[in-house]
């Protein structure tokens, strides 16, 4: 009798510490990268919100491969971050099991016409206020071939989204990589679809080793969209309203083959 009370007792507190692992995430590093005005902040939200953990963006080094910053050497499961950089190639190279990899995606075209919108709200330097001052047309004309990276003087590159594509298009390569899309995660008010929305966030959660209930998904997916100070109308097919036949015809010859690599067109007849 006793033997049979102490296996109850046993079985009980293993489905306890079962349920307990559930809903807690496994100590993992985790770094990952998006696209320039591909949904950082959505993104951002949302991995802050399922791991509960710190996040640090990365610094730009000039060698990662012999000067990983401490944060990444140490055994602090803290969360890095940045954009999409030919920088962080040899994190990317990386294929021992101490990092946890993910990048964030977004029609290139989406990501192009929003990044106009900032510059807009931003307007912190002359050549960003000059570049406001360059009818509509010629503003997308300008992101699209040569855009001024004077217009951000931070981080100057953020501007280079056909250099962002062309490293995501990298990226996407290595299977061991979660690609998550802005149009995944936004959900309905964002165009998108709250089955999608779910299913992001699940998946995101098991990548990084996160096992929230589904009640806890669901409060997440509704905290998510225009939680950010750069946040203006995020919306899927933006584009489709701001580009003209030329801008089109300039899309397809400057990042057309990234935009077919990455999943948001078939070739080149749109």
């Amino acid at each position: 009798m006793h033997y049979l009370l102490c296996l109850s007792l046993l079985f009980s507190l293993l489905g306890q510490c079962a349920e307990k692992e559930e809903t807690v995430c496994a100590p993992h590093k985790i770094v990952y990268f998006t696209l320039p005005k591909g949904g950082s902040q959505l993104f951002r939200r949302a991995i802050s919100l399922l791991s509960e953990r710190p996040l640090r963006k990365l610094p730009l080094l000039q060698d990662y491969e012999t000067s990983y910053p401490d944060f990444l050497r140490s055994e602090d499961p803290l969360i890095a971050y940045h954009h999409l950089d030919p920088a962080f190639h040899a994190i990317l190279q990386d294929q021992t099991t101490k990092l946890i990899k993910i990048i964030m995606i977004r029609d290139l075209r989406d990501a192009l016409v929003s990044m106009r919108t900032w510059i807009h709200a931003m307007q912190d330097t002359e050549a960003a206020y000059a570049f406001t001052q360059l009818p509509l047309d010629e503003q997308l004309e300008e992101l699209i071939l040569s855009p001024n990276l004077a217009m951000n003087l931070h981080y100057p590159i953020v501007f280079d989204l056909s250099l962002a594509s062309h490293v995501a298009v990298q990226w996407m390569q290595d299977p061991t990589v979660l690609v998550c899309r802005f149009e995944d995660l936004v959900g309905p008010l964002g165009g998108g679809s709250r089955l999608r929305q779910i299913q992001c966030l699940q998946a995101l959660a098991q990548h990084i080793h996160c096992f929230p209930p589904q009640e806890r998904l669901e409060q997440i997916a509704d905290s998510l969209f225009g939680e950010s100070a750069t946040f203006y109308k995020g919306q899927i097919g933006s584009w489709k309203e701001a580009f003209t036949s030329r801008h089109k015809e300039l899309f397809k010859a400057v990042m057309g083959q990234e935009l077919i690599a990455l999943g948001y067109e078939f070739n080149d007849q749109w």
